[in-house]
């Protein structure tokens, strides 16, 4: 594809080679925390208390102090070292995460970063199923760990400290999907550091996740003010599992927009098999049952399993048809569209601005953005408005990752930028002379939208 008709710059030159030497300072800005190792630390560590209180993690924390409730009258110390081996299950995912991100992007030339996983089909069907599996599971459909009732007290101490240490894994591996609103800026900062301030990074963000658990477990007197234990600590938990099935729905229309009807089809019937393996699990293999009983419904289940996993695979293997040239995404009352280079290059000769929207599927972000700024938003009407006065052409490219020329074309374009992570946000000024200039690469805001409208204008 080639782009030199479009005047695409790299970020240092944007504003430079327009003469205008304040269009490339406001176009490569960063926030002033971004200059800064403790900035980032600091920026990560909040990120990583608040997204305990995300869809997808916040079931896990309320997990993790039911359990809390359940020992809080019993052996302090042993609820800090359950604490601690949590800790340390988080840290390591989060450390074997980013290391592989590093040796991603260093060693084998791979565009990838926090959150990225969604971008990839069978990658997006595994987020689907491990949300659906928590949220069956936290509906009391089976219970991990039954067999280990029976076993004696020292040894169930041990399983319950490595319980602990893969509930902070797990955390880790849910959470990723669901970072992007909260990190994606100090994340793009902590990918371009080498590989000790890397560490030390990604290190304060696990502390932040793990510290209401550390700081709940080491105070007596906050364990003293939980509610005691009871019946209503499984109906809290059945209740938890409805954030669950939710965040598994996002991801599964997010897998549905790779794949069509075809693949989520095949997806669903996968969750379908998947359930009656889990139930056949909670039911025939637990202790109460005679050994016989717990090995056919063992092999059953894993049958059942081996299906899903095949309908899974296929479901990863299917692509979305493209739709026609005609077409138009909205947002609200804004209609967007479809990017590519031809049409950019023939709206900037009807001389009118042009505001390009770089996103993807599973992308958080992306979907709070749009809906902020363009859709549900308490100034989307005036940003809608402000579009539609100045005649701004609104043009929405969305990365699907399914290989096709398409996709390989908008990851060359906004390579030019030096980005490869969404959203990215691109406007181009209405003298068609002037080179576009960069209006985010991750949160967007109206004020940021009308300010480069005004500035697009001029």
């Amino acid at each position: 594809v080639d782009f030199s008709s479009l005047g695409l710059p790299l970020r240092a030159a944007a504003g430079a080679s327009s003469g205008n030497p304040a269009a490339a300072d406001s176009a490569t800005t960063e926030p002033r925390w971004q200059k800064s190792l403790l900035g980032a630390m600091v920026a990560l560590f909040l990120a990583g208390m608040i997204l305990n209180l995300m869809p997808c993690v916040f079931p896990v924390l309320a997990i993790k102090v039911l359990g809390f409730v359940r020992h809080s009258g019993h052996d302090k110390a042993k609820t800090l070292r359950h604490s601690l081996a949590y800790t340390a299950g988080l840290l390591c995912f989060v450390w074997l995460v980013a290391g592989g991100i590093y040796v991603a992007t260093n060693f084998f030339g791979l565009k990838i970063a926090w959150g990225d996983i969604t971008r990839y089909s069978g990658a997006l069907a595994g987020v689907v199923i491990i949300l659906f599996l928590l949220g069956l599971n936290l509906a009391g459909l089976f219970e991990i760990g039954t067999g280990l009732t029976s076993v004696g007290g020292e040894l169930q101490d041990k399983q319950g400290y490595a319980g602990s240490f893969w509930s902070g894994a797990l955390t880790t591996l849910i959470s990723t999907p669901c970072s992007g609103p909260l990190m994606a800026v100090a994340m793009g900062f902590a990918l371009k550091q080498p590989p000790f301030q890397q560490f030390l990074i990604f290190t304060s963000f696990g502390l932040g996740i793990a510290l209401p658990y550390v700081v709940l477990s080491s105070s007596p007197k906050l364990l003293k003010k939980l509610p005691r234990p009871g019946a209503w600590m499984e109906t809290f938990k059945k209740a938890l599992s409805f954030p669950m099935f939710g965040a598994a729905v996002y991801f599964f229309t997010a897998f549905m927009e790779k794949t069509g009807a075809t693949g989520g089809g095949f997806l669903l019937w996968a969750l379908v098999a998947i359930a009656v393996a889990a139930w056949i699990y909670g039911h025939w293999c637990v202790p109460v049952k005679a050994r016989r009983t717990r090995w056919i419904g063992g092999l059953t289940a894993l049958l059942i399993t081996g299906a899903a996993v095949k309908l899974t695979a296929d479901a990863s293997r299917e692509t979305a048809p493209e739709p026609g040239a005609a077409y138009v995404y909205k947002t609200g009352n804004l209609a967007w569209t479809r990017w590519s280079p031809q049409a950019l290059t023939d709206l900037r000769a009807e001389g009118r601005p042009v505001f390009v929207n770089f996103t993807t599927v599973g992308c958080l972000t992306c979907d709070l953005n749009e809906n902020l700024v363009f859709k549900k938003g308490p100034r989307a009407p005036a940003v809608i408005a402000e579009f539609e006065k100045q005649k701004v052409a609104a043009v929405r490219a969305k990365y699907l990752a399914n290989g096709k020329p398409e996709d390989e074309a908008i990851l060359k374009f906004v390579g030019q930028f030096g980005i490869s992570t969404f959203p990215f946000y691109l406007m181009y000024p209405a003298d068609s002379t002037k080179p576009p200039f960069v209006v985010s690469e991750d949160a967007l805001t109206p004020d940021m939208v009308l300010g480069a409208i005004t500035k697009a204008k001029d």
